[in-house]
């Protein structure tokens, strides 16, 4: 990988237009203040609003900074932002979301714990995040479940520091699934926390509905992990042990209390209760072929559709 500059800063960009120019203008002005040379990346998401003429603007004031690209469909954050790695030329490369919620006032805190402890990636965490209680409890499953799947430590954020020799290896990735987090917890445990600030969201609402949360939590599940296949094995074998004991039960009874036993509410209760476990164990197995299916059909992780 080339590298013509000292830090490159990628910007997944969805429902923006109001935020971009304040957050170019302070990138700026926090780069000249460490008179370091930089880049910004902003790869629109194919945004509902008027986002991509904003970049387009900001292109025009400042040609030789920044990269914009616009995706032919809304891929997700992860996407787009491995997107835009694929197109830096730092020998550092920032992330940071583009709704001003990081100040990027904070960037100088990721270069100084970068440079004490020579980390392969610094992540900035956040004592409180400005969300909701539910917004706040799915990101913590998620970066939890990205630690677990991959054994490691401390939480993730979309505001983080990687180097450019651990970027070469992430951007061999071709899955059409990107978690971005659990990918670099896969490549490195060298890894760096620094405390910065999380302010509350001044306009605009969150791509990330409950919805959108609930998607991601499955297929890092689904992709990354044997979790439901084991709880399936775990519910068979219960189902089967309670099917065991219930039948002795009633056999025990039968012999030593004489007790007359109601063979068609046991049967009703039994097939319910096994054709379900069929059925939940059936969708899940058809959910993994699904998923696998699409990821051996070589499924591209985005499309560009202009790029300037």
């Amino acid at each position: 990988m080339s590298t013509s500059v000292d830090v490159s800063i990628v910007i997944p960009v969805y429902r923006s237009s109001a935020t971009l120019l304040p957050l170019y203008q302070r990138l700026e002005t926090t780069f000249t203040s460490l008179s370091t040379s930089f880049e910004v990346i902003f790869v629109d998401d194919y945004s509902p609003d008027n986002s991509w003429a904003a970049l387009l603007d900001l292109k025009k004031k400042y040609p030789n900074t920044i990269r914009i690209i616009r995706l032919s469909r809304n891929y997700g954050q992860h996407n787009a932002t491995f997107c835009g790695f694929r197109h830096c030329k730092g020998n550092l490369i920032i992330t940071i979301d583009d709704d001003l919620q990081i100040p990027p006032e904070e960037i100088p805190k990721l270069l100084q714990t970068y440079q004490q402890t020579k980390a392969d990636v610094v992540y900035g965490f956040f004592p409180e995040k400005k969300h909701t209680f539910l917004k706040r409890l799915g990101s913590k499953i998620l970066a939890k479940l990205a630690q677990w799947l991959a054994n490691g430590q401390g939480q993730g954020s979309s505001f983080r520091l990687l180097t450019a020799e651990l970027l070469q290896s992430l951007t061999k990735h071709y899955s059409s699934f990107i978690y971005i987090d659990e990918l670099l917890l896969w490549y490195t445990q060298n890894i760096a926390f620094v405390e910065v600030k999380h302010l509350a969201r001044q306009q605009g609402s969150s791509g990330y509905s409950y919805l959108k949360l609930f998607h991601l939590f499955g297929s890092l599940t689904l992709l990354h992990s044997s979790i439901p296949l084991r709880i399936l094995t775990y519910l068979g074998l219960l189902a089967s042990s309670l099917s065991f004991v219930i039948g002795i039960y009633y056999v025990l009874i039968w012999i030593f209390f004489d007790v007359p036993v109601q063979g068609f509410t046991a049967i009703i209760v039994s097939l319910f209760f096994i054709s379900s476990l069929v059925l939940f164990a059936l969708g899940v197995i058809g959910e993994f072929l699904r998923r696998i299916y699409t990821t051996l059909n070589n499924q591209p992780q985005y499309t560009i559709q202009q790029s300037l």
